[in-house]
């Protein structure tokens, strides 16, 4: 898998992007000092979402969202300070 992101005194810092060996995106996030914050995406090969939901300091936060391949919701969980809630 190919990574593309940038570096700040040894830590991810903004946007990290995956691709597979097609060069399709597979996983999009938000670096903060090394830690994920901010809206993470995954994907499958079609290229459909797959899942997504936002990290706060390296923790799962708020609303997190998982589609089957054809973009239909299947599951949704809910975080608060990187515990499930619901």
């Amino acid at each position: 898998m190919e990574r593309r992101g940038n570096f700040i005194d040894g830590e991810y810092d903004g946007l990290r992007e995956w691709f597979d060996r097609n060069g399709q995106l597979r996983e999009r996030g938000n670096w903060i000092d090394g830690e994920f914050d901010g809206l993470y995406e995954r994907f499958y090969e079609n290229g459909q979402l797959e899942m997504r939901g936002n990290y706060q300091y390296g923790k799962p936060e708020g609303l997190f969202e998982w589609l089957d391949e054809n973009g239909r919701l299947t599951e949704t969980k809910t975080y608060r300070n990187g515990g499930l809630v619901k």
